[in-house]
């Protein structure tokens, strides 16, 4: 109906990365939301095990740029609601933010505080700030396909 969003497919072991770069000043505008819409959850994938480490849906906030501390929020295929998990020790987590096939299909908002989220999984204030965010859609692991659809990225002083 004339919506533009953007989409990320993995059908040939492809990770699909993007990243837009803007200054975001988390302590001025901690929150951070989107849609997605999962549109096929990668088989057999869970987030905790390199075998089977893929997401249909994948948003990540770095603070500090390419090197620095990562949380990523996920659309898991298996792991439930509110897991976090810690890929790298200290320096990269993920927090599943919707889990399973009930809705794929469906738009799905989403809302976080990342200044929250960053000073509760690191336990401490972040020294750089993130230099924008990124996209991630990956079938790769499980040599599956995996499909999510973004849109309407907003940021912002205030809870939404």
């Amino acid at each position: 109906n004339g919506n533009k969003y953007l989409n990320g497919t993995d059908e040939k072991d492809l990770s699909i990365q993007v990243f837009k770069r803007f200054v975001w000043d988390t302590a001025k505008e901690p929150y951070f939301s989107w849609q997605w819409r999962a549109q096929t959850l990668p088989t057999g994938a869970a987030e905790t095990s390199p075998t089977t480490n893929d997401s249909a849906c994948g948003v990540y906030v770095v603070f500090g740029g390419y090197t620095g501390d990562i949380i990523k929020y996920v659309w898991s295929t298996t792991l439930p609601v509110g897991t976090i998990y810690e890929k790298k020790p200290g320096k990269m987590y993920m927090v599943v933010l919707d889990s399973g096939p009930g809705s794929v299909g469906q738009w799905q908002t989403r809302s976080v505080d990342v200044l929250a989220d960053y000073k509760k999984i690191f336990k401490k204030d972040p020294t750089e700030q993130p230099p924008g965010f990124g996209l991630l859609t990956d079938g790769n692991a499980t040599h599956t396909k995996a499909s999510c659809d973004y849109d309407n990225f907003q940021i912002s002083g205030t809870a939404f």
